[in-house]
């Protein structure tokens, strides 16, 4: 029976982990066989190689309503990571094609972040209530999903998932690229108004 890969992906905005060592996403950073800490839950014996890649992106900030009122950058705010010690894999011979979708959903968390970092900053106004980004999270959030079962769905029918997942993580690079006044340590430059 043809082997096929589960992607059970954790991937929810908001999600805090307390007392676990989180690493954050950099261009410099690439998923191994050691990204993947925790033991894989007992399974049953069906064909298919699992995996849970503990990867998400969240909005922390704490400041005085003043302090709020004039900041318009929330870049530093709003954290892409994952949890090795979260992290699992079932060994097998999809061991590549694991590490492979597992470095594009941390590529993805990464590109979702700067939606929502650039959607925040073009939403913040000098009134803004302090519950702004609710709506802007639920949305980033709905379409990072969307995206995700899409791919799913394209790795089930796809019969090159390894040409698949190289031209997907190039797609999504070049929009993190496309993105790049909104990386975390980014200062969005201010547009020049229209004469």
């Amino acid at each position: 029976m043809e082997k096929l890969i589960l992607m059970a992906l954790a991937l929810s905005i908001g999600y805090t982990t307390i007392a676990q060592t989180r690493i954050e996403w950099s261009p410099n950073v690439t998923i191994t066989e050691s990204s993947f800490q925790s033991n894989a839950p007992a399974m049953p014996e069906d064909n298919m190689q699992q995996f849970d890649f503990s990867s998400t992106f969240e909005l922390n900030f704490q400041m005085l309503g003043l302090q709020f009122a004039f900041t318009k950058n929330f870049n530093s705010y709003v954290e892409a990571y994952y949890v090795p010690s979260l992290s699992w894999k079932e060994s097998g011979d999809l061991d590549e094609q694991i590490l492979q979708i597992a470095n594009l959903q941390f590529d993805l968390v990464e590109l979702y972040a700067r939606k929502c970092r650039k959607r925040m900053y073009e939403s913040k106004k000098l009134g803004s209530d302090v519950n702004f980004f609710s709506y802007i999270l639920e949305q980033i959030n709905n379409e990072h999903h969307k995206e995700i079962a899409v791919i799913q769905s394209e790795l089930r029918t796809n019969k090159d998932v390894s040409l698949y997942l190289k031209n997907k993580n190039e797609e999504v690079n070049a929009q993190i690229d496309e993105l790049s006044d909104f990386c975390k340590q980014c200062k969005p430059s201010k547009k020049k108004k229209a004469e």
